[in-house]
Formats: C-alpha cells, sequence, structure tokens
C-alpha cells in the first residue's frame, strides 16, 4: 500500500480485553462502591473493549465503559491522559457525569510503566496490556529497555523489587510488536508471561488476533496466581494521525 510523500502509516484497531485479578483482597468481597472518580471493579469483570490507533511512534488508546471515557495519547513527547466521567461511585459528592480530568507527563519514549516507588503513567491492567499488545513496538527496540508486570502489585512486595530476568521476542517488521514476553526472577519464579496465539497482517505490520497474559506474585515461597488477561481482536484496518483534542488540552492548562 501507498503514501503520499511525508504521510506515516497508521492502524486503527478495536479489541475486547477480559481481566481477572485473582487477589486474595477479591476474593474476600467485592469493593466496587469504594470512593473516587473511577470505580474499582470484582474478580469477574465484564469484557471490555478498547480501541487505539498505532504509529511508529505515536499512538492513542481509548477505553470506553460505563464510569468513564479514558484516552492517552503519546505524542512523541508526552502521555496525555484524559478521563471524563460518565458516573460516579456511591458517595462521591467532588465529582459528578460530564466532569473532564486531564493530566500530562513527559515520557519520549512512550512507556507508561514506572519502576518501583513511581506510579505508573496509566493506573489500569487492561490499558497497560493494550499498550503492550498494540503500541510497544518502538520501545522493544530500544536496547536499554525494562519490562515489568502489568499490575503494580509487585512494587508492594518486597519479593518483586524488579529483580527479575526478561526475554522478549517481537514480530519482525517496522513496528515489531512483541510475540512473547517472560519475566522471571532469579530463581527462576515466573512473574509475567505475555503470548500471542494468532495473527493478522495490516500495512506490512503483524498484529496480535488473539493473545493472553498471565502474572503472578510470590507469598512467601510458593508462587500464586494474581492477575490473568485474555485479549482478541475485533477490527483493524487503516487509520489517520491521532490527534489531541483542544478541549483536552484546555483542561490540562485549568490544573496549572
Amino acid at each position: 500500500m501507498c503514501f503520499a510523500s511525508g504521510a506515516a502509516p497508521y492502524v486503527d484497531i478495536t479489541a475486547e480485553v477480559e481481566i481477572k485479578d485473582w487477589h486474595y483482597f477479591h476474593s474476600v468481597g467485592d469493593y466496587t462502591n469504594r470512593p473516587g472518580p473511577i470505580k474499582n471493579e470484582g474478580l469477574f469483570r465484564p469484557v471490555g473493549t478498547v480501541h487505539c490507533v498505532v504509529g511508529t511512534n505515536r499512538w492513542m488508546i481509548e477505553i470506553d465503559d460505563a464510569h468513564a471515557l479514558q484516552t492517552w495519547w503519546f505524542t512523541g513527547t508526552n502521555i496525555l491522559e484524559q478521563v471524563v466521567l460518565k458516573s460516579t461511585a456511591k458517595g462521591d459528592e467532588q465529582n459528578h457525569p460530564g466532569d473532564r480530568f486531564a493530566w500530562i507527563h513527559e515520557t519520549k519514549d512512550g512507556n507508561p510503566f514506572r519502576p518501583g516507588g513511581q506510579g505508573d503513567l496509566m493506573f489500569g491492567s487492561g490499558e497497560k496490556m493494550t499498550w503492550l499488545a498494540f503500541c510497544s513496538g518502538s520501545y522493544l527496540k530500544q536496547a536499554d529497555r525494562k519490562l515489568y508486570p502489568l499490575s503494580d502489585f509487585w512494587k508492594e512486595s518486597a519479593v518483586h523489587r524488579g529483580d527479575w530476568s526478561s526475554s522478549a521476542s517481537t514480530f519482525q517488521d517496522g513496528l515489531g510488536l512483541p510475540v512473547r514476553i517472560d519475566l522471571q526472577t532469579t530463581n527462576s519464579q515466573r512473574v509475567f508471561l505475555y503470548q500471542v496465539h494468532e495473527v493478522t497482517n495490516v500495512l506490512d505490520w503483524t498484529f496480535p488476533r488473539e493473545f493472553s497474559a498471565v502474572q503472578y506474585w510470590l507469598n512467601g515461597r510458593t508462587c500464586e496466581l494474581y492477575l490473568t488477561i485474555r485479549g482478541k481482536l475485533k477490527t483493524i484496518h487503516e487509520g489517520t494521525e491521532p490527534e489531541v483534542p483542544a478541549e483536552a488540552w484546555k483542561a490540562v492548562r485549568k490544573q496549572d
């Protein structure tokens, strides 16, 4: 497929992502009604739909659910995050449907993960999984890249201080998305595993049609299941460059 001079290719994707959080707090009870602008979910969450637009060094990820429309744009130098509330948690009197919040984070590589002691630039496992599956190609090409588990729980665990080895294989094309990522502790306990099961090809780039991920945590000497994710591609086609709307930039400036 040909492009006009100077025009960069982009691919538009929608996918279904199913998350099961096996953390023991969820086995005790669902705490969906905790206060805050975005509700927490229980163990058996509904399948969510994600939308993203992917280029070699720019991307957009959008998650639209019953609680909020959340969007992240990577501009090449920053990640801009916007949340537009659709509903609020029980007892939350400070926030209202339609409220808009925006944050901007400086990053030259588009990687939303951060090491221990720092909060990730994306909060939930679903959006980080979407980034890893569809938007991480340019970051994975870096020789000094560091890979992390999806959930932040490892930051709270003395055992999971980040002391693990990582191996990653990628598709051999211009985008370079991951085929398999394996993180293991120094004593060969698996921390995280991502695998692609089926693929498709658009604009000479290979994308996962079906993928899965699993994260573990160490309870003493026992390795226990913490998080499982399954993803399935719904639609994929040539897209256009994602642009940050003026409303999002205005929302950031209002918080300065």
